[in-house]
């Protein structure tokens, strides 16, 4: 018995022996395999990097190339696969849309088992086995300091003559954006604005631009978007589509008629410190001037900003000069802030800032004047009695009385620290600082009173505003489309 327990042990343990070996063989052939897996994987990625140089290279310069690697029998061209859109939305002002570029864009893929890998639109992309997608290398197209750069790289396949496993060769070129040619008959893609025949040029202004990509890539893409630019990021994953749109501020106003009672001139790109080089309006009587009460406000939620001016009477020209006196005064209101300013009274015939041309019974009145404001209660000065009907917020003005200082003045760096009650500062500092509040952008409204009545023939004024676009990273004032056409032959 003992002799055929020892038997069955050995058995045992030369069976337990064989099914550990094969275990092992099994986990270690896997382990092979993995890591086979994981150098091909590497060597395809390094080897589609290199592509992506040498293609991006032919596309710009060098219009030939061709190329070798361990990867390329498992390439292939798919031309057919994405597509880019550039479209200037409202660049009119009056809703208009232009499409400026459609192009499609193509795939050169790398496949083997669950690894997918593309050159698409200049940059490489990874394709997950969930469906997912990550960026291996960014695409040409660019954002920085206000400018988008968008070189359409556009892949197609072809036969080429090369004894090389991957030829390329760059086959047109065309510039997109800007230009100032026409488009072909019937296409309305492209140079010149449909709707005003304006050529494209720089800088942009008006409405917003969107840049929409149709790609089995689009999550990765809009990763890139999102990291790159500061503009809002759209995604349509049913369709693959995604879109960064950016805003193209508004035309600088300068010169300008001026809008009737209630309208406004669109500011955009305002500095956040102080923005303003000129503020000037020449305004013509509806009447005469007696009792004038007119002003342009901002009001944008619990932000109430407003710029007013008002005469005494008689407030006519008699004998070559202005009978009766001028006001300026400066309101400002946020959800934390209410602050007062007003000019002691004003002789138009010895100011050239607040001042009247009785000969062409004209009215020039300099927003940024070298005259001084006193930090007090508007309600001090005359004629503002029943407040409520000659100032846009005469509301606001009347139920609210100063008595302690200033609370925004530490806003920018040029300011000088809060003003006490009485205090005086020049005209041109306050506005300006209230601007530089206004978060880049303001609608800037016409108000002409008393109440229903109008003392200003707004339709025979004009005004001029000027000041340097400031942009921020949700901003596009400069773009720049190439569409570049490239043939790629795999042969394997």
């Amino acid at each position: 018995m003992r002799g055929q327990a020892s038997v069955l042990g050995i058995v045992a343990l030369f069976a337990l022996m064989m099914v550990s070996a094969t275990i092992v063989a099994a986990v270690g052939a896997a382990a092979i395999t993995e890591s086979r897996d994981q150098s091909a994987d590497q060597q395809a990625i390094r080897e589609m990097q290199s592509l992506q140089t040498q293609i991006g290279e032919a596309a710009s310069g060098q219009p030939r190339g061709s190329f070798d690697g361990a990867s390329t029998e498992e390439m292939r061209v798919a031309p057919e696969r994405g597509w880019i859109r550039v479209t200037h939305h409202d660049y009119s002002g009056s809703g208009a849309t232009e499409v400026v570029a459609n192009e499609s864009l193509g795939e050169v893929v790398y496949e083997r088992g669950e690894t997918t890998l593309a050159y698409q639109a200049g940059g490489l992309w990874r394709l997950e086995s969930d469906g997912t997608s990550h960026m291996v290398a960014k695409p040409a197209l660019e954002y920085r300091d206000a400018t988008m750069s968008v070189p359409m790289l556009s892949v197609d396949e072809g036969p080429l003559q090369s004894s090389s496993a991957v030829a390329f060769e760059k086959t047109s070129e065309r510039q997109v954006f800007p230009n100032e040619t026409g488009p072909t008959a019937g296409d309305e893609v492209g140079a010149p604005y449909d709707a005003t025949d304006g050529s494209y040029a720089n800088p942009l202004y008006n409405g917003t631009l969107t840049v929409t990509v149709q790609s089995r890539f689009d999550d990765a893409w809009a990763e890139y978007f999102r990291s790159s630019t500061g503009g809002t990021v759209t995604r349509t994953p049913a369709k693959n589509l995604v879109s960064v749109t950016m805003e193209t501020p508004s035309r600088p106003v300068g010169d300008f008629e001026m809008p009737l009672e209630g309208g406004e001139i669109r500011m955009d790109g305002l500095s956040n410190e102080h923005p303003l080089d000129e503020y000037t309006v020449q305004l013509q009587p509806d009447g005469d001037y007696a009792n004038l009460h007119w002003g342009m406000y901002v009001h944008n939620g619990s932000e109430k900003f407003e710029i007013h001016f008002q005469s005494t009477s008689p407030g006519k020209c008699k004998h070559g000069n202005y009978e009766g006196d001028l006001y300026m005064t400066v309101f400002y209101q946020n959800a934390t802030t209410h602050e007062e300013w007003h000019t002691k009274a004003i002789d138009p015939d010895t100011h050239e800032d607040l001042s009247i041309d009785c000969s062409s019974r004209t009215l020039t009145l300099n927003a940024l004047a070298d005259e001084d404001l006193y930090y007090e209660n508007i309600e001090n000065i005359p004629g503002t009695s029943s407040a409520g009907n000659k100032w846009i917020f005469g509301d606001e003005i009347t139920d609210t009385y100063i008595t302690g200082p200033t609370t925004s003045f530490e806003a920018h760096d040029v300011d000088r620290g809060q003003y006490d009650r009485g205090d005086k500062e020049r005209a041109a500092f306050v506005v300006n600082h209230y601007f530089g509040l206004l978060n880049g952008s303001a609608n800037l409204t016409v108000t002409d009173g008393p109440g229903s009545s109008s003392r200003v023939d707004e339709a025979a004024s004009r005004g001029r505003i000027s000041y340097p676009i400031e942009t921020g990273p949700q901003f596009l004032h400069y773009l720049h489309v190439t569409a570049r056409d490239v043939v790629v032959d795999v042969r394997g």
